[in-house]
């Protein structure tokens, strides 16, 4: 596999947001990749692109008897969040070519060498990132390197995803049975909808990427 396309979601003229966005790029270069920003939704834009692409919000009706924990923060942002997400799974699903899709606080602390996956590979540490990150982040390490199957953090009743959505690749495959999946049981929170009771999920160890956030745009 080619070095991929690399994005960076960035919540365009927020003081905050840009400079994270330009750490992560900054760290790309020296990691052997270059990463270029992607224009966030913003929650303004969530109404207008719901109706345009014919979406409906269902996070927290209990799809299948999976119970959806509840997340903190401002909802209108988690959507806007879920949008840019879906607005890059519509780009790879039309070039044909694996993406690799950043949120603004990723950091690569290894480089970048291309390798070989099935659908979707996530690539960052978990640590930090998502609730028993820390546990699952020593079982990548006791595992080795190589690319795994997704480790099983949760019960089937609850769905098991993405760390964080932060850091993962993706083929145009993937990328339209997410699309796909979305139509039939609604949006949900990134790293919610792409979970392994839906998808066949990777993960890749050494980490190259981790988390390193100073505040929250999804918070508030």
């Amino acid at each position: 596999m080619q070095v991929p396309q690399a994005l960076v979601i960035t919540l365009l003229g927020n003081e905050y947001s840009e400079r994270v966005a330009d750490r992560c790029i900054e760290s790309g270069y020296d990691a052997g990749i270059q990463v270029k920003t992607f224009d966030a939704v913003k929650p303004g834009e969530v109404d207008s692109l719901f109706y345009q692409y014919g979406l409906r919000w269902t996070w927290g009706d209990g799809y299948k008897g999976m119970k959806h924990k509840p997340y903190g923060g401002n909802d209108l942002a988690r959507m806007a969040c879920f949008l840019s997400h879906f607005l890059l799974w519509e780009k790879c699903a039309e070039s044909k070519e694996p993406l690799l899709i950043l949120e603004h606080d990723a950091v690569f602390i290894n480089p970048f060498t291309p390798f070989e996956f099935e659908s979707i590979c996530m690539i960052n540490d978990p640590l930090g990132a998502t609730p028993r990150g820390d546990w699952w982040s020593e079982k990548m390490e006791a595992r080795g390197p190589g690319v795994w199957p997704k480790t099983k953090v949760f019960d089937d009743s609850r769905p098991d995803g993405l760390a964080g959505g932060s850091a993962y690749i993706l083929k145009p495959e993937a990328a339209g049975r997410v699309i796909d999946l979305v139509y039939e049981v609604g949006a949900w929170p990134n790293d919610a909808i792409i979970c392994r009771q839906f998808m066949d999920l990777q993960e890749h160890y050494p980490f190259i990427t981790e988390v390193r956030p100073d505040q929250s745009t999804i918070q508030g």
